[in-house]
């Protein structure tokens, strides 16, 4: 069947006829493939693999772990200072007769043991305490909370300026200390330092922000 002739169309120009076969007659292009399957994500998903890694919580920093470990060691030296202040019972009382005699008031032996008592109760108090806190510092710290590292650093303040205080005071008293307390208090004193330098580095700031 012979296609009309087109009385508008240009000389010399062939009138348009049917597509050749294997046209696209897509107006916008080559139509999507037949066989695709259709997609049940949403429009903006990544294909597997291609997608953002999860994030999890930043890793425990070396300098956290050695303070965490510093400061168990802090307070075990806290509970031996239990056992060594009553090693020194028998000491303190006869120092304790000594200085009231020196000062004219010469008391009994009852009332000296009185006294040194209620001294190593106080000492047995605040040693619980200290451990206490050490570890209960220790183990926040380890978990990374913020406050623990904060508190932590105003304790470990206080010990830095009364210690000296303490000793010079004991000092001028007359007190003797033996040595092994004077090897305590200096090795608490360096445990502070060390654990106050180790959890405020700069690199575990991360560790500290997210919790």
């Amino acid at each position: 069947m012979t296609q009309p002739h087109d009385p508008y169309a240009p000389q010399g120009q062939p009138s348009p006829g049917p597509p050749h076969q294997g046209w696209s007659t897509h107006p916008y292009g080559t139509p999507p493939h037949p066989y695709a399957q259709p997609s049940f994500g949403h429009p903006g998903d990544a294909p597997p693999g291609y997608g953002h890694p999860p994030t999890g919580p930043a890793p425990r920093p070396r300098a956290v772990d050695l303070a965490v470990k510093l400061m168990g060691v802090a307070a075990g030296l806290a509970l031996l200072s239990i056992p060594l202040a009553f090693l020194q019972r028998g000491a303190m009382t006869e120092e304790y007769l000594e200085q009231m005699e020196a000062a004219g008031q010469p008391g009994s032996a009852g009332m000296a043991q009185a006294m040194i008592d209620i001294a190593l109760a106080v000492t047995v108090v605040v040693a619980l305490l200290s451990a206490g806190l050490w570890f209960l510092h220790a183990r926040a710290t380890g978990r990374g909370r913020n406050w623990a590292r904060i508190s932590g650093s105003v304790l470990g303040g206080l010990t830095l300026l009364t210690a000296p205080i303490a000793f010079v005071y004991g000092v001028a008293a007359g007190t003797s200390v033996p040595w092994y307390s004077h090897l305590l208090n200096a090795l608490n004193l360096l445990l502070v330092v060390a654990v106050l330098v180790l959890i405020w580095q700069p690199r575990n700031q991360a560790f500290f922000a997210q919790r």
